[in-house]
């Protein structure tokens, strides 16, 4: 889950394909190289836009550094980063990029193990979003 800093000229949802590679001249910075970097897969699903903020949920396929911040900010990608990106973005009080869920192997007993958190800007703007259509579906109703 991300909350992005703009809306992307995007489809709603699909896939992102950008081979990534550490940037040696500019650390810890990674860029698109289509001839020499790693492949990189994300899927993503816009969920909700409001006060010039998008929020997405993001599926990375592959786990190359950087994947998510990169392939939202990319003009190849969503052409629009995370908010709070200080990296490929801007900064704020925090990166606004949470995993709600994970999943893995336990090491020593193989156990599937799951855990998750809501994010809790995902909350606040789709409360925010419920308010600005439900303003917008009252202001249509008056106008009839």
């Amino acid at each position: 889950m991300a909350l992005l800093d703009g809306t992307p000229k995007a489809p709603t949802s699909g896939r992102i394909s950008l081979p990534l590679i550490a940037d040696p001249l500019n650390r810890p910075y990674q860029k698109v190289d289509t001839d020499n970097g790693k492949a990189a897969v994300t899927d993503y699903k816009i969920i909700g836009q409001t006060a010039g903020r998008t929020l997405i949920e993001l599926f990375p396929h592959t786990g190359r550094t950087h994947q998510l911040r990169v392939h939202c900010a990319h003009r190849l990608g969503l052409g629009t980063p995370i908010a709070g990106d200080s990296l490929y973005g801007h900064p704020a009080d925090r990166l606004y990029l949470h995993a709600e869920a994970i999943t893995f192997r336990h090491p020593a007993t193989g156990k599937e193990m799951t855990f998750e958190r809501t994010a809790g800007f995902r909350q606040a703007i789709c409360r925010r979003t419920d308010k600005d259509d439900i303003q917008t579906e009252q202001t249509q109703t008056q106008g009839k």
